[in-house]
């Protein structure tokens, strides 16, 4: 109950936000933050901002909020299951034009949805195919990572864990587990 309240009362703080005067731009970068409190939270009010987000991108042309809103939309797919129009979705970006502060989401959005494809789907064909791609992106969000931070140390854990070395991952995550905030994602 307790962080339920605090993540509520942040999500209303910044929909307070977007009753001002706004400028797109602006609206775009709340509506974000506001996909980020609920993404994890409550999907079907995660995917009102990215499709307004998505809104926002072509009416201002921005190829970079065009792809921001495409990674979000992806997640929000892949988590709900549906993994084929995720999929699809991801692919409709070109990972070359694709603005550098957007690799590491597009990289981890891509781990995520070929890692839930797997273990959705968890048979003898299909699901070593997308776990073999979920494999890749790992490695390249591992890559990308900054060494020494939180996430680079959960990703070795991560690693070794997918690598059927679990005995090796869990001290490397009980050593981490102190260091993070309560109220974050990792």
């Amino acid at each position: 109950k307790y962080y339920m309240e605090r993540k509520e009362k942040r999500i209303d703080s910044l929909r307070l936000l977007l009753k001002a005067d706004l400028s797109l731009d602006s609206q775009f970068s709340t509506n974000h933050k506001i996909y980020q409190e609920y993404n994890t939270y409550k999907s079907d009010s995660a995917m009102r901002y990215v499709l307004r987000n998505k809104e926002i991108a072509e009416q201002l042309n921005n190829p970079v909020y065009k792809d921001a809103s495409t990674i979000a939309l992806s997640f929000l797919l892949s988590t709900a299951g549906i993994f084929h129009e995720s999929i699809d979705n991801l692919n409709r970006i070109n990972r070359e034009d694709l603005d550098q502060s957007l690799l590491l989401d597009y990289y981890t959005v891509s781990e995520w949805t070929y890692y839930t494809a797997g273990a959705y789907t968890d048979d003898e064909m299909f699901a070593p195919v997308y776990w073999k791609t979920e494999t890749l992106y790992r490695d390249s969000v591992f890559n990308l990572l900054p060494q020494g931070s939180d996430q680079h140390v959960y990703y070795i854990a991560k690693k070794l864990n997918h690598e059927g070395r679990p005995e090796e991952a869990l001290p490397v995550l009980l050593e981490l587990f102190p260091q993070l905030a309560m109220d974050t994602r990792l």
